[in-house]
């Protein structure tokens, strides 16, 4: 039976390559498939645990040199209002060019 697993990108808690890289890898190891990794949706209370998106983005990038990609969740932005979630990972095409984990631009 496939088992995908959901997880929040938190401040404190997995915001770094490390954390995630262990997270993920652990999550195969239990035969779960790290599906989304979810932007915190802001609530009160939560601000604390707040990673921006343009740091989640690269950290997620990182993530692509490091783990299989079975181990390569979806990063999505729940849009607030009930109107789905959208992929905000990371873009590796910058016009003629495609950028690999690492931030090197390379020609298409």
């Amino acid at each position: 039976m496939p088992v995908l697993g959901q997880s929040v990108l938190l401040r404190g808690v997995n915001d770094s390559a490390a954390a995630l890289e262990a997270l993920f890898r652990a999550m195969l190891a239990a035969r779960v498939k790290p599906y989304y990794l979810h932007q915190l949706d802001p609530a009160p209370g939560t601000a604390r645990f707040a990673v921006p998106i343009e740091e989640g983005r690269r950290l997620v990038a990182t993530l692509r040199g490091r783990v299989t990609g079975l181990a390569w969740p979806t990063y999505v932005l729940d849009i607030p209002g009930g109107h789905g979630k959208v992929p905000i990972g990371p873009e590796y095409l910058d016009g003629d060019a495609v950028r690999d984990p690492w931030g090197e631009a390379h020609a298409l």
